[in-house]
């Protein structure tokens, strides 16, 4: 973010079960013009470097190999908020999703 690398501690099981449900529930919904994915790059700015992994993505599907993809390919992005990443999920992501779009 902002050019340099975060380091986050790897997510709870429960976390990690509740985001993969959501997307399989999400990719049986979205229909076949778009695909649902956890741990996916989304470039949410270029300068200064901005990334994102949502914990759950739904983008269009013939963009599957563009990596990262770009928000204007990007129908929804999904935070689970966990304890230790409540501020961040809630306020800084939020914040960067909304300016970005």
């Amino acid at each position: 973010m902002d050019g340099m690398v975060l380091v986050s501690p790897s997510a709870f099981n429960r976390h990690n079960r509740l985001a993969r449900l959501l997307a399989n529930a999400l990719d049986g919904a979205a229909g076949p013009d778009w695909n649902t994915d956890t741990d996916f790059d989304v470039r949410l700015q270029a300068m200064p470097l901005n990334n994102r992994r949502p914990d759950v993505t739904v983008y269009r599907a013939d963009t599957i190999d563009v990596t990262p993809t770009r928000p204007e390919r990007v129908l929804l992005v999904v935070e689970v908020v966990s304890p230790g990443s409540e501020t961040t999920d809630r306020i800084v992501k939020a914040d960067q999703y909304a300016q970005c779009c």
